[in-house]
């Protein structure tokens, strides 16, 4: 049985391999090397949506909703985190792939050090 983590991932690959597949029909004379390029556009983009789902699969993903007794602390000073809502981001990996974040902004309450996500 599949998790909530792992649910899309099938439907994700059966989208790499049918896309490739499709793109290799449209460029019959593609070199090696240019559909090495289409593979990695490809997988980057599925890269960039695995690390959201596990990024986003933390704990730490709503810092609100973890007990303060269990909130990680400041790697500055050690001082309790505390949560500043949910703000959203947008990372670059590889081949330019972006990956949009919203998780938990935190800051120190001793230091003021700020935190995305808090560890």
């Amino acid at each position: 049985m599949k998790d909530a983590l792992t649910a899309g991932w099938g439907i994700l690959i059966e989208e790499i391999t049918s896309g490739i597949r499709d793109w290799r029909t449209a460029n019959p004379k593609a070199t090696f090397k240019e559909i090495e390029v289409e593979l990695d556009k490809r997988f980057a983009r599925a890269k960039a949506k695995l690390l959201a789902d596990i990024a986003l699969a933390s704990p730490e993903a709503d810092l609100a909703k973890t007990p303060k007794e269990e909130r990680p602390v400041c790697r500055e000073c050690g001082g309790k985190l505390h949560s500043l809502g949910k703000q959203k981001r947008t990372l670059r990996g590889q081949h330019d792939a972006e990956t949009e974040l919203t998780r938990s902004y935190a800051r120190c309450s001793a230091c003021g050090a700020e935190y995305f996500p808090p560890r």
